[in-house]
């Protein structure tokens, strides 16, 4: 045999080194990566290629980085959005404490157990409580009419402050549910981040060509070629089966506190919508009752009283919460401007033909791109909790705060107490008739 014959397979080879695997040596950062003989350790190809084992093994660990913090990313995202109005209902909070007519310690312990409240910690009490409620209405009142009110006067309106006292209430509550809900909902998100993905994901989404992929590089016509959105849609759904449920939650509380955040609004207009008739109301009595007018006739307004006011659009909605951890729009996000059509499909550059199943448990039944269940989230901490906050507001839509519960929690001792009174009585009347 001539020495010439000798030489073609290495030429052969060197040719082909030199036309392939440019994608993979950039990927890996690795110029000395070549072809060796046609192998299927990962796709049946029948010339020289780099899509050996080692090679999909050095794919799969930079596929975890990149997958892992893809996922940390858009959830990061969402907590960036979330955290900018969060510091505004802080913002609304302390406001609030600094309006309240009432000493600076008082003033202090109320303010760690409005953060414990955010915490998801009850520490308010029933004293607590009546200083909210007596604090706000004289301080939001001074506020507004720009004059101190004498202990006399404030006597004198005890009636005419209960409107107000009970809208400051409902404002003061819905501010401070909102904050426990981004506690929720900052938990949820960080519960989300921990489990990494499964090693069936990150062996599907290497070979089916998730970000870089592996067969495809190894073709010569598709080097370069992005994998189908579809194709992608498929593997990410398929490796966060396990996210199903929590996505569900992410959405639901996210709707939450942009529902709450409109009860807010709502509520701080009823607040100075109450100022405002208070006001009114206090000319009137001035103008017509003569011990009224001698004790606060300083509190005459004359002209528009301060009104409180603050931002209330939000910088997130529901969608957003629904996108950190959509595969649809993760795929376009990531492959934005790749054909449906040329594009690799996991056998070839084509046409990716499979049904795109939905994010749902019925929908990944069915998704043949990865199998198992993707990472288990353990969601029981948080379930518990939302239904609180689920209770919490729907008690609020009634109307309902702090006190009421509080309120509740005394009815069996007045019944204890009242029936003791009436056997008492009853026992009195017999021994009398006797």
């Amino acid at each position: 045999m001539s020495t010439s014959l000798l030489l073609l397979p290495t030429l052969f080879i060197s040719l082909v080194s030199s036309q392939s695997c440019p994608v993979l040596r950039q990927l890996l950062d690795d110029t000395s990566l070549s072809p060796v003989g046609p192998n299927n350790d990962i796709c049946i190809i029948d010339r020289p290629n780099c899509c050996t084992k080692s090679t999909e093994e050095r794919l799969l660990k930079k596929t975890k980085d990149i997958f892992d913090n893809r996922i940390f990313l858009v959830l990061n995202e969402l907590l960036g959005k979330i955290d900018k109005d969060e510091k505004r209902k802080e913002s609304m909070m302390i406001k609030f404490l600094t309006t309240l007519e009432l000493d600076l310690e008082l003033k202090k312990d109320l303010n760690d157990k409005f953060y414990a409240f955010a915490e998801l910690r009850d520490e308010l009490s029933e004293a607590d409580l009546d200083n909210i409620q007596t604090g706000a209405a004289i301080g939001f009142l001074q506020s507004a009419l720009g004059t101190k009110i004498s202990g006399t006067c404030e006597d004198l309106l005890f009636f005419e402050l209960q409107p107000l006292k009970k809208a400051q209430q409902k404002y003061i509550y819905s501010v401070l549910l909102m904050r426990r809900g981004y506690t929720l909902l900052k938990g949820l998100i960080n519960t989300i981040q921990k489990p990494t993905m499964t090693e069936e994901c990150y062996v599907g989404a290497v070979r089916g060509g998730m970000k870089f992929g592996g067969c495809n590089l190894c073709l010569k016509d598709s080097e370069g070629s992005q994998p189908c959105k579809m194709l992608c849609r498929n593997i990410l759904s398929g490796c966060l089966k396990g996210h199903i449920e929590a996505r569900e939650h992410l959405q639901r509380l996210t709707q939450d506190l942009v529902d709450l955040n409109g009860d807010v609004e709502s509520y701080l207009t009823e607040v100075n919508n109450e100022i405002s008739k208070l006001s009114s109301t206090i000319n009137t009595k001035i103008s017509t009752e003569q011990d009224f007018f001698s004790s606060c006739s300083d509190l005459k307004s004359s002209g528009s009283i301060n009104s409180i006011s603050y931002e209330f659009e939000l910088g997130y909605e529901r969608l957003d919460a629904m996108q950190s951890l959509d595969a649809s729009w993760l795929c376009t996000y990531v492959f934005s401007g790749v054909s449906e059509v040329n594009c690799w499909n996991r056998s070839t550059v084509g046409e990716y033909r499979v049904n795109v199943y939905e994010f749902t448990v019925e929908g990944q039944a069915q998704n043949p791109e990865v199998p198992g269940s993707g990472p288990e989230i353990d969601l029981e901490e948080f379930n518990s909790q939302y239904e609180s906050f689920t209770t919490s507001r729907n008690e609020l839509s009634k109307g309902n705060t702090f006190t009421e519960s509080s309120a509740d929690s005394l009815l069996p001792s007045f019944y204890f107490l009242f029936s003791i009174i009436t056997v008492t009585i009853l026992d009195t009347l017999t021994f009398v008739s006797f």
